[in-house]
């Protein structure tokens, strides 16, 4: 499937957020807020938040710029090559890097190198599921890495919670394998029609999920039910793709599933 490329000279305002990462980092940040309200962590700091967010922001924009996305993107990687484009990218991957070294060192504390462990070997599988051609397995892969990305920082504040402790949690599953539908939606072949492969996806994680909430212990329950909901706000990005111009699904799609986060965030509160 050939994307769309669109002159840098007609690009709409509110295309501009998508292009520059800031989709993902707000997803980052609201899921980051999510599951410290389900894990009841009132101390969250915000160096961890903004750890999870620059890294997030890093592996989009690194991955649109490369000129192979991982996910589908409304300009042609030549949009990045722009003089001036190309090294405001540098200045702002370094700034966010150093951001991310200060942070786990001087604000934070040394304890949070325990997650850069399991990220790199998460990068590792990836990248040995992309050479053996595993489209599934490696959007799977995609999937968990961003829950547990932004799980993270709760996990490292929870004292109810040990960080080993949420491998347990089978809800945080559920909920990677909605990101992993979101991710194969996205991926440049995907087709702008409803496929037999999402529906079929949609509905092993809808009732995997169905059968959590009945089966889970209380304090689980909530965040079955926000994977329900992703799972419609998914379902109904896949109907839309069809209807919108590919500028406007491409810039709706993170959006959609932070509204999830915001919306169990209200629910969390009360």
């Amino acid at each position: 499937m050939n994307l769309p490329t669109t002159s840098s000279s007609r690009i709409p305002l509110w295309l501009h957020p998508t292009l520059w990462g800031l989709d993902i980092a707000l997803a980052a940040f609201c899921w980051g807020l999510y599951f410290a309200a389900y894990l009841h962590v009132n101390l969250l700091s915000d160096a961890t938040l903004v750890i999870v967010c620059a890294a997030a922001w890093i592996c989009k924009m690194m991955t649109l710029h490369s000129g192979n996305p991982g996910e589908q993107t409304a300009l042609h990687p030549e949009y990045y090559k722009h003089r001036g484009r190309a090294l405001l990218f540098i200045l702002l991957s370094l700034v966010a890097m150093v951001t991310i070294i200060w942070q786990i060192f001087w604000e934070v504390g040394r304890g949070f190198i325990v997650f850069i462990f399991p990220a790199l070997l998460m990068l590792l599988l990836l990248k040995l599921l992309k050479r053996m051609r595993l489209t599934i397995a490696t959007y799977a892969a995609l999937g968990a890495a961003f829950v547990l990305g932004c799980v993270a920082p709760a996990a490292y504040y929870s004292f109810t919670t040990p960080a080993l402790g949420l491998f347990s949690d089978k809800a945080l599953w559920a909920l990677a394998g909605a990101m992993m539908l979101f991710l194969y939606n996205r991926r440049p072949e995907a087709p702008a029609q409803t496929s037999p492969q999402h529906i079929g996806i949609l509905l092993a994680v809808l009732v995997y999920t169905l059968y959590l909430n009945h089966s889970a212990p209380p304090v689980q329950q909530p965040l079955c039910t926000t994977v329900i909901i992703t799972l419609g706000f998914i379902h109904l990005l896949s109907h839309l793709h069809s209807r919108l111009s590919f500028d406007a699904w491409s810039a709706l799609g993170w959006p959609m599933v932070t509204l999830p986060a915001i919306i169990g965030i209200i629910q969390l509160a009360h």
